[in-house]
């Protein structure tokens, strides 16, 4: 029976692709001078949406991209800085995501495992008040391992104090989120509300917190 819930943060907390448009909108504002309502100023956006791959992507590789592309003068360093130092601003809580947390808090252990360096990361759950809502907040940048290395997520568990078996992994992700889970025998739970999931494999998907309330709440298997 499952006692533990683990959640990724980007993506799956947060809307992180609604942010992330906007910071780069508010960057490319910056520097050029432009409305965000420019037509120039929104193709870049876009294309800049690409590059980043839903947070994949260093940022190093996004301003190369841009500097190579449009701003021949920009300061890369200066401006991956400036993301990571403030990209806490920019953050937007998934709809419902309180409310639910809340009622599954009542019913089972919480945690976040989050990708990415440390400050920045707990900068941004922070900027959210979301660490009330959790009994464990586990970012790679502590530990210098990251998703999808199983050992991530066996430190997840261990903190959790709950064997793999009895932990579920909720992650928009497939590689980094899901298979490192499912390789130590944690159940996967895609959330896909910013992508449409593609796979042949099976895992059970989700696309907002009223639906994992249910998956959770709602269906005696793992309902408490």
């Amino acid at each position: 029976m499952i006692q533990g819930i683990i959640f990724d943060y980007d993506g799956v907390l947060t809307k992180r692709y609604v942010s992330a448009y906007h910071m780069y909108q508010w960057i490319i504002c910056s520097i050029t001078n432009k409305e965000k309502s420019d037509l120039d100023v929104e193709e870049m956006v876009q294309t800049c949406m690409i590059w980043d791959e839903f947070g994949h992507s260093d940022k190093k590789y996004v301003f190369d991209k841009m500097k190579e592309h449009w701003f021949h003068d920009l300061d890369v360093s200066y401006w991956r800085t400036y993301w990571y130092e403030h990209f806490d601003a920019f953050q937007i809580v998934s709809d419902d995501a309180f409310d639910v947390l809340n009622q599954l808090h009542k019913h089972y252990k919480l945690a976040i495992l989050s990708n990415g360096f440390s400050h920045s990361q707990h900068k941004k759950i922070s900027s959210l008040k979301l660490e009330t809502y959790f009994d464990e907040v586990i970012v790679s940048g502590d530990y210098e391992i990251q998703k999808p290395d199983t050992r991530i997520f066996q430190i997840a568990c261990d903190k959790l104090k709950l064997d793999p078996s009895e932990v579920a992994m909720v992650g928009d992700t497939f590689f980094t989120d899901l298979s490192g889970a499912m390789r130590i025998g944690m159940q996967p739970v895609w959330y896909c509300h910013e992508r449409r999931p593609i796979s042949d494999f099976y895992v059970p998907v989700v696309k907002d917190f009223k639906e994992l309330e249910q998956y959770f709440l709602g269906n005696e298997m793992y309902a408490q």
